[in-house]
């Protein structure tokens, strides 16, 4: 399902993604510290579902482990624009 790549529809995808997010798509161990960060554990799942909408050729997945030794993850698009869904307020 690819839709257009723009401003508006990226901001729409972002906040439907993050209205999605719940704790049973988490690993079990990070469900107790995502209920004080609620989009703690939810950058893959993010992430993904962003470029599964936009595909492929509009954003690319990228990871690094983070200060505490757990994998992030995020999007950079066809601008160089990194996309980083869980850091992204409403």
């Amino acid at each position: 399902m690819n839709i257009e790549y723009n401003k508006d529809n990226l901001s729409a995808v972002i906040d439907i993604i993050k209205d999605n997010l719940t704790q049973d798509l988490l690993v079990k161990k990070y469900r107790t510290r995502n209920l004080t960060n609620p989009m703690f554990g939810h950058c893959h799942t993010a992430s993904a579902c962003l470029q599964r909408v936009f595909g492929t050729k509009f954003l690319k997945l990228y990871r690094a482990l983070d200060d505490e030794g757990i994998w992030h993850w995020w999007c950079v698009d066809i601008n160089n624009t990194l996309i980083d869904t869980v850091f992204i307020s409403r």
